[in-house]
């Protein structure tokens, strides 16, 4: 499920529908909270065994859902529901999406960029696991790992870092930048928590 709503206010999802006799099948959905509507779209790919993530671009038209274990990337178009499948996402270990349609992924620690004609572009460096396009400011993408946050400049693919010890969570702001939480480990056992917002 979508951990934001689309730019009609829908929560994407993959859910699991009973086909009778034991059997069952996935499939890609829309949900409308507000109308309590729920619609299946016809759209034919491997989900994966345990589910996956979708990642929104910041204007909410367009969504990337990453399975896990095995099955398909797929790129979404929210306001058409057009879907079409990225195979040069194999291996992808996280990804984001840009409101023009760009698609940036992850994968064994090197940042990379699929382009308007479907090669990839390899960057020499990692981002960590990849957030999402800043929701103020899309030309930034944010990246991180346990200790370090990772912040991406689209048009030109330089990284910078800032190393901000043991992190817990990562969170997109939605007035722009990045909230972080981290902690430390203390002599007397306690483990105090700091919440940090980069921009």
């Amino acid at each position: 499920m979508s951990d934001q709503t689309d730019s009609q206010g829908r929560v994407w999802l993959v859910r699991r529908v009973t086909t009778g006799m034991g059997g069952y099948t996935d499939t890609l959905s829309v949900w409308t909270p507000s109308t309590g509507t729920l619609q299946d779209l016809n759209v034919t790919a491997n989900y994966g065994y345990s589910g996956g993530q979708f990642i929104l671009s910041p204007d909410g038209k367009r969504a990337l859902y990453l399975s896990d274990y095995g099955g398909d990337k797929l790129k979404i178009d929210t306001v058409t529901a057009a879907v079409s499948k990225l195979t040069q996402l194999e291996g992808a270990s996280s990804g984001a999406i840009a409101n023009d349609g760009t698609v940036w992924f992850s994968t064994y620690s090197q940042l990379a960029r699929i382009n308007a004609d479907d090669t990839v572009t390899k960057f020499n460096t990692g981002a960590g696991r990849l957030k999402g396009f800043d929701l103020n400011n899309p030309g930034v993408l944010w990246g991180a790992d346990s200790s370090t946050v990772y912040r991406v400049n689209a048009s030109t693919g330089a990284v910078t870092s800032t190393t901000m010890g043991n992190i817990a969570s990562v969170v997109l702001a939605t007035s722009g930048g990045l909230n972080v939480v981290t902690y430390e480990f203390l002599v007397s056992g306690n483990r105090p928590s700091y919440l940090s917002y980069l921009k």
